[in-house]
């Protein structure tokens, strides 16, 4: 943070954010760069929702940003994938995401269910509602990947959807009741704690 100052005051930044920063971390280098820290880029999604906890209340609260990147859990959320067609290469191994399992895809399959029937209330992809739950969280932007113009289009236009209070706490019940293995399970666990 002492360099990041140095880079302000020469006028190369403005602003600094951190990624990956619990909310401890988050005040303890605005402490020492000495003024607001924009954003922390931090995993967030239905299925890790841990930012929920601190990060997000405290950006809230302060006029701060928190940047979700993996907003649609490597693809889980999209809709694309079941136990008969797991996620596949890079996905699979990815220690980041064990939901990749046939046995999380299993179990995740009640969440993906409702993310497709809300989707089709709203005439929009399980991906959109999806991100559409990350963004209505207050001072919250999301990072998602794509592999084609349609999926930067898609995601784009789940801006514009405005889920209803019901859904968004339903979709939360839903994620928060998994009980899912692996690295998922902890952080789903954390949550309830």
């Amino acid at each position: 943070m002492e360099g990041m100052r140095r880079v302000q005051k020469a006028g190369i930044a403005r602003q600094v954010g951190v990624s990956n920063h619990s909310l401890r971390q988050w005040k303890h280098a605005e402490q020492v760069l000495g003024e607001p820290i924009l954003s922390n880029q931090v995993l967030f999604n239905l299925v890790r929702r841990k930012p929920l906890r601190n990060l997000i209340p405290f950006a809230a609260s302060n006029d701060r940003i928190v940047i979700a990147y993996s907003p649609l859990a490597q693809g889980l959320l999209s809709g694309n994938y079941n136990p008969a067609n797991p996620l596949g290469g890079f996905r699979r191994r990815n220690p980041l995401n064990p939901l990749a399992s046939a046995v999380n895809l299993a179990r995740a399959t009640p969440l993906i269910e409702t993310l497709r029937e809300i989707g089709s209330t709203h005439g929009v992809t399980p991906a959109q509602v999806a991100l559409s739950w990350v963004l209505s969280h207050p001072n919250t932007v999301a990072i998602p990947g794509a592999s084609s113009v349609a999926q930067v289009t898609q995601n784009a236009e789940a801006a514009e959807l405005t889920l209803a209070e019901d859904e968004i706490i339903r979709l939360g019940d839903i994620a928060e009741s998994l009980q899912l293995k692996g690295g998922i399970a902890g952080a789903v666990g954390a949550l309830r704690r």
